[in-house]
C-alpha cells in the first residue's frame, strides 16, 4: 500500500504546480537571440536601475511596479520601453543597430531560451531552506553530513562534489583544501537568485565540467526577517538597499542558530542526534556604481562566522568535537561598455579560517585557506561573430596544521567564437588553456544550435573538462596508515550534450535533454601494496542523464503546471557496478498557489534506490541498498493586506511524511519539523 502511495505520489508531483503572483526578473537579448550582457533597466519613474549580468539576466529595480515603465538601453542596441504588467515571461529584445531609432516595446515576440542556462524560480520557503531550490534543478542531488551543521555539498548528473562549482556574485567559493563548497557556510539570505551553467567549462575551468551554480545577492526590496521553530532552530536577518539615478547599494546583517539533537531510528529503537549544534553570524555588502552611461564599477563583501558541534557518524560518533570556522568572500569589478562590447577587470578573494577541536582523540587542527583571482574579459561582436576573449590568474595557498605552508598558481587563457551566418544557425567553438606550475591542460567545446520558430531549439554540444587535485589529496600527511600523493594527475571528462526546447502557444514549455559524460583518472582513496591508504587516479566512470521538464500554461486562474523527471545511468568502468548513492530515478515538484491573502507552496523531492559499499560483522566489503524516499516540504504565507502587502507571516512543514531523507546510512538527518516566521519588505 506504501509503495502504490508513493508511485501514486510522484506522477502527481512530476507535474506538479507553481504560481508566481509577481515576478521580479528577466533576460535581455539581441535581436539575433545573444543574451545582452550590461544593459541599463531604468524605471522612468524612481530613476532607480539595475544592469544586465554576463547571461543578460536583470532584476527589476527597486521599487519597481507592475505599471511602471522600464528604459533598456545599452550603447550599440535601439533603446526599448518595456511596461512589466504587459508580459508574464520578461524577456527583453534589443535592437542590435547602430544608428539610433526611435524607442519601441517590445510585446509577443518569438520566445527566445538562454543557452545553456536555467534559472529557478524561487519560492517564499527557500528562505528557510538551503536544500529547496538546489532541489529544482534538474539533476542535482543535495548532500547532507547530518542536519544544519553537516557539511552539505551539491552534485550533478551523479558526477561527485567536485565536479560542480559554486559562485557567490560571480565568486569562485570552492574550498582549495578538498575541492569542495560547504554550502552550511552560506547564509540563506544571500540566495536571492540561483541559476545554473549548463557547459560552461571553457569560462571556468578546473572542477566545472558537471556545470556551475550561480547564487547572486542582489535585493529586490529592503526587508526584516525573523523566524524560529523545532530543534531550537532560531534565524533573524535584515537587509537595507538605496537605489539613486546612478547608484545601488545594499548591506545585509543576520544570525541563524539551531540546537540541533533530533531523533532519528535506529534498528527499530529512537535515539537522539547530539552534539549538533550550529551557530552562524553573518554581514554582506554591495555596491554598484553606472557611471557615464558605459562604465560600471562593482564591489562586494561578504564576512560569515560559525560554531558549530561535530557529531560525527553513527559508528564513530564525536560527542566532544567542535568546529569554528569564518568565511570572507571579497570583489571588486570595472565594466568598460563599448559600441560593439566591453571590457572587464575584475579581483577577488575567498579566503576560510577553521578550527577543529576533537578532545576524545586529542585532534586539535588549524586550516587557514586562501584562493585571490585576477581575470580579464573583453568582447567584440558584430552582426554574425562574438568573440568572448579572456585571461585569469589564481593564486591558491594553505598553512595547516596537517599539511603546512602549500602554493600554486594557475593561469589561464580562453577564447570562445559565435558565428551566426543566418538568424536560426549558430556555433560556438572555445579553447582554454590552463598552466600549473609546470602542466598545461588543454579544455575545448562546440556547441552547434539550430532555433526554429514553430519547431523549438535544438541544440548539440561536446567538450572536456578536467579537475586539479585538493592539497589534502597532494599532501595529506603520512602516517602508519594514510598518505597524500604528490604526483596525482588531473582527473579528465568528456562530455556529450543533446537538447530540445520548444515554448509553445500560451507559454507550454517543454524540454527533453540527453547528457553524456565519460571521466578518467578519478581520484580514489585506497590502500597500496603495504595497505596504507592514499588517493590515486584508479576509477574511470560513464553517466548517462535523460530529464525531461515542463511548465504548463495556467489552466485554472492563477495556476500553472511545471515539473521534471531524470534517469540517470552510471557505471564504473573498471568494476562494472553503478556508482555509489546515485538514484537511477529523481523527480521534483511543486505547488505554488494564491487565494486572497493566502499563499500555498508545496514541494516533493523523490529519490529513488540507491547502492553502496559497506563492511559487514566479518569486516568484509559488500554492497548495500538504500531504500527511496519522498521528502516533502509545505509552506503556508499570509500576506497582510494592511502594509501594502509588505508584512508577510509564515508557517513551514519539512518532511511531512517523516520518512529517512539521509543521503549517508552513518548521518541520519531529521523527521518531520515546524518553522514560522515573519517578513516585512519595505
Amino acid at each position: 500500500m506504501v509503495i502504490k502511495f508513493q508511485l501514486l505520489y510522484l506522477s502527481i508531483f512530476t507535474m506538479s504546480l507553481v504560481f508566481s503572483k509577481e515576478i521580479n526578473s528577466g533576460y535581455v537579448f539581441s535581436n539575433y537571440g545573444e543574451p545582452v550582457p550590461f544593459a541599463s533597466v531604468v524605471n522612468n519613474r524612481t530613476k532607480s536601475w539595475s544592469i544586465t549580468d554576463e547571461s543578460g539576466f536583470y532584476q527589476l529595480p527597486l521599487g519597481t511596479l507592475p505599471t511602471d515603465s522600464l528604459k533598456i538601453s545599452k550603447i550599440g542596441f535601439s533603446s526599448s520601453f518595456h511596461l512589466p504588467q504587459e508580459q508574464k515571461h520578461r524577456k527583453i529584445v534589443l535592437s542590435q543597430e547602430v544608428i539610433v531609432l526611435d524607442p519601441i516595446t517590445i510585446v509577443g515576440e518569438k520566445p527566445i531560451t538562454n543557452r545553456n542556462l536555467d534559472k529557478v524560480t524561487l519560492l517564499e520557503m527557500d528562505g528557510f531552506s538551503r536544500a529547496n531550490a538546489l532541489d529544482r534543478i534538474p539533476g542535482t542531488l543535495v548532500r547532507s553530513a547530518g542536519g544544519l551543521p553537516g557539511i552539505t555539498t551539491v552534485s550533478m548528473d551523479g558526477g561527485q562534489a567536485v565536479h560542480t562549482k559554486i559562485t557567490l556574485d560571480g565568486i569562485d567559493l570552492t574550498n582549495v583544501q578538498n575541492g569542495l563548497t560547504d554550502l552550511s557556510d552560506l547564509p540563506l539570505a544571500l540566495m536571492q537568485n540561483l541559476y545554473l551553467s549548463r557547459s560552461p567549462n571553457i569560462s571556468y575551468g578546473s572542477g566545472s565540467f558537471d556545470g556551475v551554480i550561480h547564487i547572486r545577492s542582489l535585493l529586490k526590496k529592503s526587508y526584516i526577517h525573523l523566524s524560529g521553530g523545532s530543534f531550537g532552530y532560531q534565524n533573524g536577518s535584515g537587509g537595507y538597499s538605496l537605489a539613486t539615478s546612478n547608484t545601488n547599494f545594499q548591506i545585509q546583517n543576520g544570525y541563524t542558530s539551531s540546537k540541533g539533537n533530533y531523533p532519528f531510528s535506529l534498528a527499530d529503537k529512537t535515539q537522539i542526534r547530539s552534539n549538533n549544534d550550529y551557530e552562524q553570524r553573518f554581514m554582506s555588502g554591495l555596491y554598484q556604481r553606472h557611471n557615464h552611461k558605459n562604465r560600471i564599477y562593482k564591489a562586494n563583501v561578504l564576512f560569515v562566522d560559525h560554531d558549530r558541534g561535530v557529531a560525527g557518524g553513527l559508528s564513530f560518533p564525536s560527542p566532544n568535537a567542535r568546529r569554528k570556522n569564518n568565511l570572507i568572500v571579497t570583489g571588486l569589478e570595472f565594466i568598460q561598455i563599448m559600441e560593439k562590447g566591453h571590457l572587464r577587470l575584475e579581483v577577488n578573494q575567498r579566503s576560510s579560517d577553521e578550527d577543529f577541536n576533537n578532545v576524545d582523540i586529542g585532534t586539535d587542527s588549524h586550516h587557514k585557506v586562501s584562493s585571490s583571482g585576477i581575470r580579464v574579459h573583453g568582447l567584440f561582436q558584430t552582426r554574425k561573430i562574438k568573440m568572448n576573449g579572456f585571461s585569469t590568474a589564481k593564486f591558491q595557498s594553505i598553512e595547516s596544521s596537517d599539511i603546512g605552508k602549500r602554493e600554486r598558481t594557475i593561469m589561464a587563457i580562453g577564447l570562445q567564437t559565435l558565428f551566426q551566418p543566418i538568424d536560426f544557425v549558430s556555433v560556438k567553438p572555445g579553447l582554454r588553456s590552463d598552466i600549473v606550475d609546470e602542466t598545461s591542460v588543454i579544455t575545448s567545446d562546440l556547441e552547434a544550435t539550430l532555433d526554429f520558430e514553430n519547431l523549438g531549439k535544438f541544440s548539440a554540444i561536446s567538450g572536456n573538462g578536467f579537475y586539479l587535485p585538493s592539497f589534502n589529496d597532494l599532501y595529506w600527511p603520512s602516517d602508519p596508515y594514510s598518505k597524500g600523493n604528490p604526483g596525482l594527475k588531473s582527473e579528465t571528462s568528456n562530455f556529450h550534450i543533446l537538447s530540445w526546447n520548444k515554448t509553445f502557444a500560451q507559454g507550454l514549455n517543454f524540454v527533453i535533454e540527453y547528457r553524456n559524460k565519460r571521466s578518467h583518472n578519478l581520484i580514489v582513496w585506497s590502500p597500496d601494496e603495504n595497505y596504507i591508504w592514499k588517493p590515486q587516479n584508479l576509477d574511470r566512470t560513464e553517466r548517462e542523464n535523460l530529464i525531461v521538464s515542463t511548465n504548463l500554461p495556467e489552466i485554472i486562474s492563477g495556476m500553472t503546471f511545471s515539473g521534471m523527471l531524470t534517469r540517470t545511468k552510471t557505471k564504473n568502468l573498471n568494476s562494472g557496478k553503478t556508482l555509489q548513492y546515485v538514484p537511477e530515478i529523481s523527480a521534483t515538484g511543486m505547488v505554488r498557489y494564491t487565494i486572497n491573502d493566502i499563499q500555498f507552496e508545496l514541494q516533493s523531492k523523490y529519490v529513488g534506490e540507491r547502492t553502496y559499499q559497506a563492511y559487514n560483522e566479518n569486516f568484509e566489503l559488500v554492497d548495500k541498498t538504500l531504500n527511496p524516499f519522498q521528502n516533502v516540504t509545505a509552506g503556508v504565507h499570509f500576506i497582510f493586506p494592511a502594509f501594502k502587502e509588505s508584512l508577510r507571516f509564515h508557517i513551514i512543514a519539512e518532511n511531512l511524511l517523516n520518512e529517512n531523507t539521509a543521503f549517508y546510512p552513518d548521518y541520519p538527518e531529521p523527521g518531520q519539523a515546524v518553522k514560522a516566521g515573519m517578513t516585512f519588505k519595505f
